[in-house]
């Protein structure tokens, strides 16, 4: 369905001389996309609202959306995979909001940062084989990654340590950047696995290519 409105609207355009007829399936990809992350953010809305947690959602969204535009990280292979993963993520979210003591929560945002930091200042950006970036820019977006995780951290143990009441709040903010540097780590297992699957494809077609000498055995 996504996928037929975006083919919809990139038409819409190119008869309007907005968008190049070349350009076709780059438009496609990328009102697809918008579209199914509008669909998400109205979920979550939706689900703010419902359970009461109208801020921490939005506290967890912002945070979601700004590490997730420097850090990248992993995508599901349907939007319907991208939904329902996103809907567990946040589910887990209001459970531990509505049943997680002050102390669990405090004791979540300290482990959260920490390994939120870590994973992000190392690991970002991961990105996406459909949206492929230049070494500047990736150098960019790490540069940006790390600076705002930094920050994110000290703002983070100040606001821990001088307003403990705002627990809640604090951990659905940075449960949103935690979530997005595991997300990074998947997204950098799962690159490293295709190429270990592509080197181990081309070694042995390189392997069974090698010619033959009359008695059968490999040349070179």
């Amino acid at each position: 369905m996504l996928a037929k409105l975006a083919a919809r609207l990139t038409a819409h355009f190119i008869r309007t001389g907005a968008v190049q007829a070349a350009e076709r399936e780059v438009y496609e990809y990328h009102f697809e996309v918008m579209l199914a992350e509008a669909l998400n953010f109205a979920a979550l809305l939706v689900g703010g609202l419902l359970s009461g947690e109208l801020l921490c959602t939005l506290l967890f969204t912002a945070s979601f959306l700004v590490f997730r535009s420097v850090g990248g990280g992993f995508h599901a292979s349907t939007h319907l995979r991208c939904f329902l993963t996103l809907a567990a993520v946040y589910g887990a979210l209001l459970l531990l909001l509505r049943f997680g003591t002050e102390t669990l929560l405090r004791f979540g945002v300290i482990v959260m940062l920490l390994a939120g930091t870590i994973l992000l200042f190392f690991l970002a950006p991961a990105v996406h084989e459909n949206n492929p970036m230049e070494d500047a820019q990736r150098e960019r977006l790490s540069a940006r990654a790390r600076l705002l995780s930094l920050l994110f951290a000290l703002v983070g143990a100040v606001l821990l340590s001088a307003a403990p009441q705002a627990a809640p709040w604090l951990f659905a903010c940075v449960y949103g950047m935690f979530i997005v540097a595991m997300s990074v780590l998947a997204a950098r297992i799962s690159q490293a696995r295709r190429a270990q699957s592509a080197a181990r494809a081309d070694s042995d077609e390189k392997k069974y290519s090698e010619p033959f000498d009359q008695t059968g055995k490999r040349i070179g």
